[in-house]
């Protein structure tokens, strides 16, 4: 439906995490065909808004919430421009386990290793490490959904980027040209803008008539960055 609201009840102090799939699904024809575009609300018993969102991950909502009374509660999950169809399918996530939303790196390489710093809700700890089994072993290059994990329960899933590439990290300071890391060709880098204004600079030792393809691979395996790239 286009519009629809439940009621959960909740203990006080719960954090509960409500994450939208939908839209992200379909992100790379936006526009060309008809689909839901979510906008998720939390409300208490009264009616009275007390947090929602419209866009997280591309159209897709997420609310963390932490509820400091004990009660029933709305989760109203509507069209933007309050359309429907049969076609407009969603699932809505609610809960109160560790909920990630970055993990790094998102780059790693076959043999690893698989230790992560990862951010997010009713998380522990600030580092996780790959849940056994969750990819295929040994790991061929490509894209893979892949369980983290720091004890008992695991982690929703999280994209990471398995490459053959010789992987190096974003070191910091290089937000100006004259403080460019250095690197070569073919490379893999696993960068983070951790800052507002931050930006990263490198620098290539090219021959002439060389060509190479610099590519940023971030919102299309889970990164809020919505990046911009200069040569």
């Amino acid at each position: 439906t286009a519009m629809g609201s439940s009621a959960n009840p909740t203990v006080a102090g719960q954090s509960v995490t409500f994450a939208m799939h939908c839209f992200r699904f379909f992100y790379k024809r936006h526009n060309q065909f008809d689909q839901l575009d979510p906008i998720l609300v939390i409300s208490d018993a009264t009616g009275r808004e007390l947090s929602s969102n419209d866009d997280f991950a591309f159209a897709d909502s997420l609310v963390n919430y932490k509820f400091e009374q004990a009660g029933d509660y709305f989760v109203t999950v509507r069209d933007v421009d309050f359309n429907g169809t049969a076609s407009f399918t969603y699932v809505l996530q609610t809960t109160d386990r560790p909920f990630v939303t970055a993990a790094f790196p998102l780059a790693v390489s076959p043999s690893g290793p698989m230790a992560f710093q990862v951010a997010g809700y009713n998380l522990a700890t600030p580092t996780a490490e790959l849940v056994p089994n969750s990819l295929p072993n040994p790991l061929p290059i490509g894209r893979y959904s892949a369980q983290l994990s720091a004890g008992s329960p695991a982690f929703n899933p999280v994209t990471l980027e398995v490459t053959d590439l010789p992987l190096i990290a974003d070191a910091e300071p290089n937000d100006k040209p004259d403080q460019a890391q250095a690197v070569s060709v073919p490379q893999a880098i696993n960068g983070r803008m951790d800052a507002p204004n931050d930006v990263d600079n490198y620098a290539l030792t090219l021959k002439a008539g060389q060509t190479v393809r610099c590519e940023v691979r971030a919102r299309r395996n889970g990164s809020s960055l919505d990046s911009t790239i200069r040569v």
